[in-house]
């Protein structure tokens, strides 16, 4: 028994035949095979080709009209386009349907898989929209489960409930940030060490922790992260300072972000070099240099507070109208007891002392002060001991070729390597000005930047020469370095 129905359908031959006069559908199927029989050798033989199922059924559909059957035909294909154009070929050779003529013509070969395409690009568009819809819902799951994870691990640490991560009390380090939100962000990328600080006035649970841990301090990118690190400094201890992107907060950045904030970490020192940021306590470790200068600026303003005076400052020069006025309303014991000096003065005549008396008035209060400090005697004992005050030699000029250079980068924040023979071999980003040194034999350095005593000591051990910065901070030893500034 031949096969009825074929497994794979590529093409689908589609014709009309026209007979004259009343058949049966069998007797078109039949003159269809019998006429076509041994037409195009025995590889495409339609008897065989059914057998095999590489041809289907032919399904004809006939009505009979005024006495003549007209109707359609479709046979479906599993050949290839070449065969399947020959069969629909050979079916118009078919003229005779038993007694009757007959007519057939083929309209269209027709590729089913043309339309299985079709079918398969709207069915998925229409799978993908939902699946897209799904999708915005599983998000917003996500999202909620990620907050209600982050709520579940945040806890509220020592007598002031501040808001931390459950490794507070086990790690050896401790990230202190701002604020709550900042706690949950880090907390939500797996960063459970971490605490806030939660306000302008820093807690004494954390500055006890900063003393017991080695802390890192993360701060937003604007003048409060400043203002949070000054505050920290000053009573409790930091030991490394991470900060957002300028303009950004902690709460608002990405786990991207944050790795990479907290990989370019620096100390105080360095932090304080880099910012507009001063610490404001006095005469603790890194924060002594500011503290002195905080002093020194004290001690040079005009004293206005009479009470702050000691009894000899609030008499004035000796020669001052008041002792003057003093002398009239003494009596005459305490005339007789005074200094010869002090006698003497009443021996003076008015152009002796007129000069004296409009020097006095003419004095501004700065003035009365008498001479500046370095002038007036040795200085005070803790100056002594602090060798800011030793006088630094003369500063040597800026070679010309290396100010040349210089002014091509001011205010870009860049770094020029250059060799022996004054030429730039690289030039990169301050931030990557160390790992370049390490990477590039260089003679000179010429940045935008400051100074340091770790970049003096990094240009000693790659061999450089000199350094050229906007200016310089406390060096403690140059070694054999030149160091030139532009400030």
């Amino acid at each position: 028994m031949g096969k009825t129905y074929i497994d794979t359908v590529k093409y689908l031959v589609k014709g009309n035949i026209e007979i004259d006069g009343i058949v049966e559908k069998p007797d078109i199927v039949g003159a269809i095979f019998g006429q076509t029989e041994g037409l195009l050798g025995d590889e495409l033989d339609l008897r065989e080709l059914l057998k095999s199922g590489r041809i289907g059924r032919i399904e004809v559909d006939t009505k009979v009209t005024s006495g003549k059957t007209k109707g359609k035909i479709a046979m479906p294909s599993s050949l290839d386009k070449a065969e399947t154009a020959m069969i629909a070929a050979a079916l118009e050779t078919v003229d005779r349907v038993g007694p009757c003529e007959a007519h057939i013509t083929i309209k269209d070969i027709e590729d089913t898989r043309a339309n299985k395409r079709n079918f398969l690009m709207d069915r998925a568009k229409q799978l993908l929209q939902d699946l897209d819809e799904d999708t915005k819902e599983s998000k917003e799951f996500k999202t909620q489960l990620r907050a209600d994870v982050r709520t579940a691990a945040l806890k509220k640490y020592g007598r002031d409930k501040l808001a931390a991560g459950p490794d507070i009390d086990i790690s050896e380090e401790i990230i202190i940030v701002e604020g709550r939100a900042d706690v949950i962000n880090l907390l939500s990328y797996g960063i459970r060490n971490v605490i806030a600080m939660q306000g302008a006035i820093v807690p004494d649970t954390i500055a006890a922790l900063s003393k017991k841990k080695t802390t890192v301090l993360f701060v937003d990118g604007d003048r409060g992260g400043d203002m949070a690190v000054t505050a920290l400094a000053d009573v409790g201890n930091v030991n490394f300072v991470c900060r957002a992107p300028d303009g950004k907060e902690v709460e608002e950045l990405t786990q991207k972000e944050i790795l990479a904030s907290l990989k370019h970490r620096m100390n105080l020192d360095e932090y304080f070099e880099k910012s507009s940021a001063r610490p404001t306590v006095r005469g603790r470790g890194s924060l002594r240099e500011h503290a002195l200068r905080s002093r020194d600026t004290r001690d040079r303003r005009p004293r206005s507070d009479s009470r702050s005076r000691s009894p000899r400052d609030s008499r004035g020069p000796r020669d001052r109208a008041p002792r003057d006025r003093d002398s009239r309303t003494r009596t005459p014991r305490d005339r007789d007891s005074r200094t010869p000096r002090d006698r003497d003065s009443r021996t003076r005549t008015p152009r002796d002392s007129a000069p004296r008396d409009r020097d006095s008035r003419s004095r501004s209060p700065r003035d009365s002060r008498g001479p500046p400090r370095d002038r007036r005697g040795p200085p005070r004992r803790d100056d002594r001991r602090d060798d800011r005050y030793e006088r630094r030699p003369a500063r040597e000029p800026v070679p010309e070729e290396l100010s040349k250079v210089y002014g091509g980068i001011k205010d870009t924040m860049k770094a020029v390597l250059l060799d022996g023979k004054g030429k730039a071999k690289k030039k990169v980003a301050v931030a990557e000005m160390i790992n370049a040194m390490k990477e590039t034999k260089c003679d000179s350095v010429v940045f935008d930047g400051i100074v340091t005593q770790r970049l003096v000591n990094l240009a000693d051990s790659q061999g450089v020469t000199t350094l050229v910065g906007l200016k310089e901070g406390k060096l403690e030893n140059r070694k054999r370095v030149k160091v030139f500034t532009m400030a």
